[in-house]
């Protein structure tokens, strides 16, 4: 297990929670009123209260104060109108600053949710958490650190190759999943911590996976020994159900992490369930007290139980799991958010055994339909989560944050 940093959890402010669900009602940055009448988007700030969340804003993302320029931009602005058009300024500046102030606390974001690199290792140990920090940094869209093929960036932002000895084929990776030290950090039997910890990054949910539109491997096709654990129903079957799903995309994958196309079905390598007889899924109707392997499936009419959803595709390579997981219906949710969790003093959740996940703003009609204004802000800035903290930080929905503290 790789030494990691570890950054520590902000505690979620119970008064973040409360100004969006109490105060906000259902908040809107376009044309919200909230339960008290009041119209969110004509809240009037002081010229105090736009340097106080400059500096917040700032210090979060940068570990910094501000420039005292842009603090006495605000303060000399002729009206709080004007002192608005500051700190928008403000903000501004500190995103778009070539010398991208914000890396080291993405860093630590991604060393801690991901669960991979630290600020001590090398870059070839940090490329997951690079592939991410400098994805937001550029703008691109977050879906580029699923779906990127051969993109990777050193600690400076320079484009690399992600190709390492006996990697996956250029054409079948899939970003950070397919990444030498994520793969040697995550791959173990049957395959599923990475789907444990592809659905918490970017799906937020964990086992038992109650938010999730997921495809349920049918128990006909299952051994019964999966399905029977007496008082914990989590450990076999959630994870045998839900999670078995994506092991086609990584059969190749050996044990000692590297693609070996030459695995075949019933290999301890391919880890298929109980390799005694060969692997499941099962053909319905088997014996369960005499498993053979003419009870299991060929590899071709397997094929239809490794996808996704009910309706997604059959996913035979680590690209195609990558592909599904982007285009689930929870994927802008989490990210969004996640940007909105950067800004909010929110906790955001760790990789691993007992992995947690951020708040997701599900908890109540309020706060679904806050994260869905915020969610179609995402889309139409192309899944960048560097233009979601931008606007997210010049709406009134952050800056009434600063009441909160």
């Amino acid at each position: 297990m790789m030494k990691r940093h570890k950054l520590r959890q902000k505690t979620a402010m119970l008064t973040a929670v409360s100004v969006f669900a109490l105060m906000l009602g259902a908040c809107s940055q376009k044309s919200s009123i909230n339960n008290n009448g009041i119209s969110v988007e004509k809240l009037q700030f002081s010229k105090t209260h736009y340097k106080q969340m400059l500096r917040q804003f700032s210090q979060t993302l940068t570990y910094q104060l501000p420039d005292t320029a842009l603090l006495e931009t605000i303060d000399n602005a002729p009206s709080d109108s004007a002192a608005k058009d500051a700190y928008e300024a403000g903000v501004d500046t500190i995103i778009d600053d070539p010398t991208k102030p914000m890396k080291a606390f993405l860093l630590d974001y991604f060393f801690e949710v991901l669960g991979v690199g630290s600020t001590l290792s090398n870059d070839e140990i940090n490329m997951p958490a690079l592939l991410f920090a400098w994805t937001i940094m550029n703008g691109d869209s977050i879906e580029d650190a699923l779906l990127s093929q051969d993109v990777a960036y050193d600690n400076d932002g320079n484009q690399i190759s992600s190709d390492y000895t006996n990697a996956y084929p250029a054409a079948e990776r899939a970003g950070y999943l397919t990444m030498e030290s994520f793969i040697d950090e995550w791959n173990s039997q049957f395959k599923f911590n990475f789907a444990r910890e592809a659905y918490a990054l970017n799906l937020c949910d964990v086992a038992p996976f109650t938010k999730l539109n997921l495809y349920e491997w049918p128990e006909a096709n299952m051994n019964p020994k999966y399905l029977t654990e007496d008082g914990n129903p989590i450990i076999c079957k959630t994870c045998h159900v839900y999670l078995a799903t994506h092991r086609y995309a990584f059969r190749f994958l050996a044990g000692n992490g590297q693609y070996n196309n030459g695995i075949t079905q019933g290999q301890d390598s391919w880890d298929m369930e109980d390799n005694g007889y060969q692997g499941e899924p099962l053909i319905a109707g088997y014996d369960p007290d005499s498993l053979t392997a003419g009870d299991v499936m060929s590899e071709e009419d397997g094929k239809a139980f490794y996808k996704l959803t009910n309706s997604g595709s059959v996913m035979e390579t680590p690209q195609d799991f990558a592909q599904s997981v982007v285009d689930h219906e929870r994927f802008d949710h989490c990210w969004t958010a996640r940007a909105i969790g950067m800004l909010s003093n929110l906790d955001f959740g760790t990789a691993g055994i007992g992995t947690k996940v951020p708040q997701d703003f599900t908890s109540s009609t309020q706060e679904e339909k806050f994260i869905a204004t915020w969610i179609e802000v995402f889309r139409e800035n192309d899944k960048s989560i560097l233009e979601l903290l931008r606007h997210f930080a010049k709406s009134n929905d952050y800056l009434i944050l600063g009441y909160a503290q």
